[in-house]
């Protein structure tokens, strides 16, 4: 099981140019309008159901994996995210709108990453629309 930590490795009123090229709606270059959080997670797995292994070459159990059919009827297995994690980034978005009631998205370095495909992460294991609507408050 992952440990959950909230450390801070940049202050908010500074930029660490994690986003990289990047650009969503009318915005580019998100790293100086934007906050990141960042999950230990290996993402996208290699092998198949029964035999998924991280970039560590592990094993990572079924039960831990997310399976996706893709376009070409393949599946491809994403660690999931731990209910600990999810509830610790709840905490953090929480705390975030508190601070900066003008926050109005969580986005994924996949959707903002310029060129589309740069980046993958965090990839489709982690609700993005529930953090969303909670940014929202809904």
């Amino acid at each position: 099981m992952a440990t959950v930590r909230s450390p801070s490795s940049c202050p908010s009123t500074s930029s660490a140019n994690h986003a990289g090229a990047s650009a969503w709606q009318e915005l580019k270059g998100l790293n100086g309008t934007t906050l990141g959080i960042m999950f230990a997670n290996y993402g996208r797995l290699d092998g198949q159901p029964g035999a998924w292994r991280n970039l560590r070459g592990e094993t990572v159990p079924d039960g831990q994996v997310l399976v996706v059919r893709e376009a070409d009827g393949r599946a491809t297995g994403w660690e999931r995210y731990t209910p600990a994690q999810l509830q610790a980034a709840e905490k953090v978005l929480r705390a975030l709108k508190a601070a900066y009631p003008s926050l109005r998205a969580v986005l994924a370095h996949s959707a903002i990453a310029v060129p589309r495909g740069r980046k993958l992460d965090p990839g489709p294991a982690l609700p993005i629309d529930r953090l969303n609507a909670l940014v929202a408050g809904r």
